[in-house]
């Protein structure tokens, strides 16, 4: 069963495809005009997310973990033990 948020991360990506494959060049149709609007107003009346993540280094290291969005203005990383990084709270800007 597809939920709507894989449905619009598959949407998202068939419109970046497109986008790239067009190129400068081409026209927006009445239609990709109305499904863009669509989509904008579901991301903005977006309060809160929750996403499962992996992260990859250059040096071939994964760490994974959980991304949180709560509008307006919080977004957290919370990393999976064992957790590779280590903050300094009095460096996290404010």
């Amino acid at each position: 069963m597809i939920n709507r948020r894989t449905a619009l991360l598959t949407g998202f990506s068939v419109l970046g495809l497109q986008a790239m494959t067009w190129g400068a060049t081409a026209q927006t149709t009445a239609q990709d005009a109305a499904d863009l609007a669509r989509i904008e107003a579901y991301l903005n009346g977006v309060r809160s997310l929750r996403a499962r993540f992996i992260q990859s280094a250059p040096n071939g290291g994964i760490s994974q973990g959980v991304a949180l969005l709560q509008r307006p203005g919080r977004m957290r990383f919370q990393y999976d033990p064992p957790t590779p990084y280590r903050w300094r709270h009095s460096a996290m800007p404010r």
